[in-house]
């Protein structure tokens, strides 16, 4: 498998491909607006965060998106999630 990271970005074509599949798993409960709003929060955390890595080497941003998934499937509201994709890009951002 390819990996493809962006120069300018930073951010790795895996990832992408991970937050654009959870964000189609929510649209059985959010309505696009709120998608867009849930979305814009990732790209700010992935942006704030490029290059950062935890102890064990991943990204920061896997850490806030696998933070958010478990909110999501307690269906909170966009408000809860985007936080909890944000927290750690405020944190170390």
């Amino acid at each position: 498998m390819v990996n493809v990271t962006s120069k300018h970005t930073g951010f790795s074509s895996k990832d992408a491909i991970e937050l654009d599949s959870w964000l189609d798993s929510l649209r059985a409960n959010f309505n696009p607006d709120e998608l867009e709003f849930i979305r814009r929060a990732a790209v700010l955390a992935q942006t704030v965060q490029v290059g950062q890595t935890s102890i064990a080497g991943e990204p920061y941003f896997h850490h806030a998106l696998a933070v958010a998934r478990v909110l999501s499937d307690l269906h909170l509201d966009r408000e809860t999630i985007a936080a909890a994709i944000l927290h750690s890009a405020v944190a170390d951002g």
